[in-house]
Parts: C-alpha cells; structure tokens; sequence
C-alpha cells in the first residue's frame, strides 16, 4: 500500500471521529473567525519593531520560517479554495515580511 493510501484512510478514519464537530451548524464562522487570531497575534511584534530602537529580541530567522508556513498555507488555501484562510494567511504574511524587513534595517 502506497503512503498516500494510508494517509487517505487515517484522514478518513478522524473525519468519521470529528463529523459532530466538522458538522456543527457554526463550525464555519467560528473556525473562520479563529483564523484571525494569527494576525492579530503577530501585530504586537510587529508594532514593537517600528516603535523601539530596540530589536534585538526578535529572530528574523523565526519570522521567516513562520513566513514560509503562512505562505505554504496561502497556497493550500488557493488549492482548496478556502477564501477565508488565503485573507488570513496574505494578512500574516504581511505582518511577518514588514517585520523582518524592519529588523533586518533596524539591526
């Protein structure tokens, strides 16, 4: 059996366990609405860097990890077409570029 079979049927085997969940009459708007906490929790770091002289606590290196993610999720989102997930993603993306431009200046 090929990996993506057994994958497939492990993906099946929690959409079967998750359906009252996956089903829930409001599990669009609150997922949809969770998906902008990323965001917002990126937003503090990002007002921090362009208000303090100071940047010597924030890894560039890590924002940029985060930025690949946010774009890999970009791309699944367009993939699957998941509209609400692309906005959350193209906001924190972003965030996480204008914050490792300004480090990158600021260091």
């Amino acid at each position: 059996m090929k990996l993506n079979q057994y994958t497939d049927k492990i993906m099946d085997f929690l959409a079967e366990k998750c359906k009252p969940i996956l089903n829930w009459r409001y599990f669009e708007l609150i997922t949809n609405l969770i998906l902008f906490i990323n965001p917002f929790a990126l937003a503090p770091q990002l007002i921090r860097v362009i208000t303090q002289p100071d940047v010597s606590g924030v890894s560039a290196e890590s924002l940029g990890l985060f930025a690949l993610i946010q774009l890999a999720f970009g791309f699944i989102s367009i993939k699957t077409k998941k509209f609400w997930i692309f906005v959350s993603m193209v906001i924190s993306l972003i965030f996480s570029l204008s914050t490792i431009i300004i480090v990158i200046i600021k260091s």
